[in-house]
């Protein structure tokens, strides 16, 4: 009786040793500690992002994969109450910028992840695809939350600290709660008097990506000609997103008919041009989209 009641002890701690092992104790605001420099690449352009590009920010990164089942609620909840949310506030109470940042560990199956993305609303991301940075943090599965505090930090000297890390997701009340409670530094000025620091930078928020494209269709036969191109150039900056597109298309037709077949028809030249373009423009934030297209056609 004894020895099956000391292998079952044994079992349980060794269960309860490896998730102790697995799952890092969450970091409050009370016990900040010095972040993880990093420098990964953008989802969709392959940009390097560096963290010093969130200086003056709050960082909330959302590690994640698309066969995760717990991170899709977990991201969901994380874009529309924390991202959509100091947006409209353009800040937390103290009027510090928050920034969500999505970081995707899955390198293989990049369909599935891109519609992990669109279904979840995800507005900037980045790849971690071995890890390097979730194991620097402490993290060893997804989902997982980190807040890091970036108001003392600038460009040339990027001194973020993590006041929040949990493995799993304790919902955005809690976020909410570490967020709000960040405040920007204070210094005492040459008079004496405490006033808010200068050396913060006024946070940019997240980086500009840029993003060209090129397509051409060709179809030739004896007597036409028809060719299409489009060129088009983005930018994509936080909340921001715009586009510039230019179509070409012409048409050139050369048609003698041969009488011997084609009783019914009759000699046809023809060159005609179109040109056309888009610029569509597209705010995450204030939730609005323009778009204007113009065109202008020229036959000869």
């Amino acid at each position: 009786m004894l020895l099956p009641r000391l292998l079952t002890n044994l079992v349980l701690c060794a269960v309860l040793a490896l998730v102790a092992f697995a799952k890092p104790e969450p970091i409050h605001a009370a016990e900040p500690v010095d972040a993880p420099s990093f420098e990964l690449p953008e989802w969709e352009t392959g940009e390097n992002v560096r963290l010093a590009c969130f200086a003056g920010e709050i960082v909330v990164l959302d590690f994640f994969a698309y066969w995760c089942a717990p991170c899709k609620r977990a991201s969901v909840e994380v874009e529309a109450g924390i991202q959509k949310f100091y947006a409209g506030k353009k800040g937390n109470p103290h009027g510090v910028p928050v920034r969500v940042v999505a970081v995707n560990i899955e390198k293989d199956n990049p369909k599935q992840t891109a519609q992990f993305i669109k279904q979840t609303g995800m507005k900037f991301v980045l790849n971690d695809f071995n890890g390097t940075l979730l194991a620097k943090l402490g993290g060893a599965a997804t989902p997982f939350v980190v807040i890091l505090d970036g108001t003392r930090a600038t460009k040339d000297a990027p001194d973020f600290r993590v006041l929040y890390r949990n493995a799993g997701f304790e919902g955005t009340k809690k976020l909410l709660q570490v967020i709000d409670a960040i405040k920007p530094p204070k210094t005492v000025s040459a008079n004496g008097l405490r006033e808010q620091s200068a050396a913060i930078e006024k946070a940019s928020g997240a980086p500009t990506t840029h993003k060209a494209e090129a397509s051409f269709d060709a179809l030739a036969a004896s007597d036409i000609q028809v060719f299409g191109g489009t060129l088009s150039y983005g930018q994509k900056k936080g909340g921001r997103e715009w586009k510039l597109s230019f179509t070409h298309n012409s048409i050139n037709e050369d048609y003698e008919p041969f009488k011997r077949f084609d009783f019914l028809g009759f000699p046809e030249k023809v060159h005609a041009d179109y040109n056309g373009g888009q610029a569509p423009t597209e705010c995450v934030s204030c939730s609005s989209r323009q778009v204007s297209r113009f065109s202008w056609p020229s036959t000869v």
